[in-house]
């Protein structure tokens, strides 16, 4: 990445239009929008939810109404935290975008009452358009996923400066102001605490405070990114300019794979697996006699680490159980299904859930992980087309991670079979992205006390990129929407908001207000 990538960037931002956007793409900005307001909902009834909201100094039943008539810098970070309670989001090719390109042109709209539909999907697609794609940049590098905040710090000031028409010359500034002092969420931060429903808000604040930077006059070298140690080179090791020089031509956008369990989305295939066992019949959860899940390496790698969390820690963190396989599957074979209702504190407690997981094993499986690691999307199209030493580097410390603790030998043989797949995988192209997949495969084997067999693999999951096209991500979208209202809305008012972000481009803002359940 160089200046005149961000110039280019800049110009492409500031004049684009929503006439612009192609059709396919406002859908999937539509179906981010449903995913988030969806997550948020549900983060803010929870238990959690209303902690969040007594950190911010709200009533703990106080709604999103509420939250409004603060500041919307604040009101943004509120969203935010309560978006991430259920890692309920969605995902795509450069990250988790949603809590910020979603939130922060939405409330600057409902704040404001200024500004059009179509105005906060421009600003939508615009800070997912460049963020994703400095996300991508630094995906062999030191964060990746949810806990690169960094997304989140330039994704807030894009989509503030461009609903705001700040114009180019404010643009880039606020671009660079808002990665002049990036960090990350360390792992147990992460995945064994609470302190994981900042991860987006924090940023947000500071991203939001960069374009009054900007706007103050002061000054952004451009030497924040690309002097010596500025942000591209610290974090940034290796990046293709093809992946990220075909903005207004290529639409990461389209690459959203959205969530239909909360959990870590290295899950949802083992998830699919129980669910099309499940649908078959003649499994009883007080039957089984072991399950055995054969999965890939960043499923495996999840398991690893939320065990260190759950197995140290007298507290069950939601953050740690989003992302333990053994649990997840434990509870929907018990509970039939896997919804927010399994992260409840009854539920978490269950013992037959904890006895359960004691049968399950979870086993890692090279074929598996040759296919999720190589293809596409998280990081597949960068890896494969990466040279030598810097796909050598990150699969050393990708296997170094996942494989901690394991013996010498064992590390030694996985790392050298990955780089194997490395060496013989086939390099991803950079036309058409939109036709990348997310593989994540998983294969399930429940095995009852009285002998009986059920086996289930599942490549994709459902509602991932390369397995639903917008409209069946749609439907899948409908329902969570129904979940996260269900308990504070008619059904009558819960059918009019889907119809209306359905419909969102041609809404008032007026209209919208009813998103957010105000009266």
């Amino acid at each position: 990445m160089n200046k005149a990538w961000l110039d280019n960037a800049v110009s492409w931002a500031a004049d684009l239009k929503f006439e612009d956007i192609p059709t396919d793409v406002v859908e999937e900005a539509k179906n981010q929008i449903f995913s988030t307001l969806s997550a948020i909902q549900l983060g803010r009834q929870s238990e959690e939810g209303r902690k969040i909201s007594l950190s911010f100094g709200l009533s703990g039943e106080d709604g999103i109404a509420e939250v409004l008539k603060r500041s919307p810098k604040e009101a943004a970070s509120v969203m935010a935290s309560w978006s991430m309670v259920h890692d309920f989001d969605d995902v795509m090719l450069g990250g988790h975008t949603g809590h910020s390109t979603v939130i922060v042109p939405l409330v600057l709209a409902l704040s404001s009452g200024s500004g059009s539909a179509e105005e906060i999907i421009t600003a939508q697609v615009t800070a997912n358009e460049i963020a994703a794609r400095i996300n991508i940049a630094c995906a062999l590098g030191q964060t990746r996923g949810q806990m690169a905040s960094h997304l989140h710090l330039v994704a807030t000031a894009i989509a503030r400066a461009k609903f705001l028409g700040m114009g180019r010359e404010m643009l880039r500034k606020s671009i660079i102001f808002s990665l002049s002092s990036t960090g990350k969420q360390s792992l147990p931060a992460f995945l064994g605490s609470d302190a994981k429903f900042f991860c987006a808000s924090t940023a947000i604040r500071s991203g939001w405070e960069s374009c009054d930077i900007a706007l103050s006059g002061l000054y952004p070298s451009d030497n924040i990114l690309f002097g010596r140690a500025g942000f591209f080179e610290t974090m940034v090791p290796y990046c293709r300019p093809e992946l990220i020089d075909n903005i207004g031509s290529e639409w990461f956008t389209l690459t959203n794979s959205i969530k239909i369990y909360p959990s870590c989305g290295y899950i949802s295939s083992t998830i699919d697996c129980v669910y099309m066992l499940m649908s078959k019949g003649g499994i009883d959860s007080a039957d089984i006699d072991s399950v055995e899940i054969k999965t890939n390496i960043f499923n495996y790698g999840v398991e690893k680490l939320s065990q260190l969390y759950l197995k140290n820690s007298t507290v069950k963190s939601v953050s740690s159980l989003t992302f333990c396989p053994t649990y997840i599957v434990a509870s929907t074979l018990v509970y039939g299904k896997f919804t927010v209702d399994n992260l409840r504190k009854d539920s978490v407690e269950d013992p037959a859930v904890w006895a359960l997981m004691k049968k399950i094993s979870l086993k890692y499986d090279a074929k598996h992980s040759a296919a999720s690691l190589m293809t596409g999307v998280p990081v597949g199209i960068v890896l494969s087309n990466a040279p030598f030493t810097k796909a050598f580097g990150f699969i050393s410390k990708l296997s170094g991670l996942v494989f901690s603790g394991e013996s010498r030998l064992k590390l030694w043989f996985y790392r050298m079979l990955l780089f194997y797949s490395w060496w013989t995988s086939k390099k991803e192209s950079f036309n058409d992205i939109s036709e990348l997949k997310k593989k994540l495969p998983s294969t399930v084997k429940i095995t009852m006390n009285d002998g009986v067999i059920h086996v289930a693999e599942q490549s994709i999951p459902r509602g991932f990129l390369g397995n639903s096209d917008w409209l069946e991500k749609r439907r899948y979208l409908h329902e969570k929407y129904r979940s996260g209202m269900g308990s504070i809305s008619s059904k009558e008012r819960i059918e009019s908001n889907i119809a209306i972000i359905d419909d969102f481009q041609h809404r008032s803002i007026d209209s919208l207000f009813n998103l957010l359940h105000i009266e």
